[in-house]
């Protein structure tokens, strides 16, 4: 595969990694958080491991930062629950 540097050739490259592909779609539909995002750094970091021909998997990206927006319920109880839930699924991804 060519990556190319624009968003047709990342969104591919997601597309061909079946562990980066099955990360994104749990944050956005098992953990359900609000206005929920995955920091660019989950990308970035593959990306830079695809590049210097190293296998990309999600246990050797360092860490996968999860932000959500949630005027209405500010607690960090849930914060910690919605990260026990993350480390479930995906035990070895910091």
């Amino acid at each position: 595969m060519i990556l190319t540097h624009d968003e047709p050739g990342l969104v591919s490259f997601i597309r061909e990694q079946p562990e980066m592909l099955g990360l994104l779609q749990v944050v956005a539909r098992t953990v359900q958080l609000p206005d929920c995002w995955v920091g660019a750094g989950f990308i970035r970091n593959a990306v830079w491991d695809y590049l210097h021909g190293r296998q990309v998997t999600c246990a050797t990206l360092r860490d996968v930062d999860v932000v959500y927006f949630d005027p209405v319920h500010v607690n960090p109880v849930r914060d910690h629950a919605a990260e026990r839930k993350l480390r479930t699924l995906f035990p070895g991804v910091p």
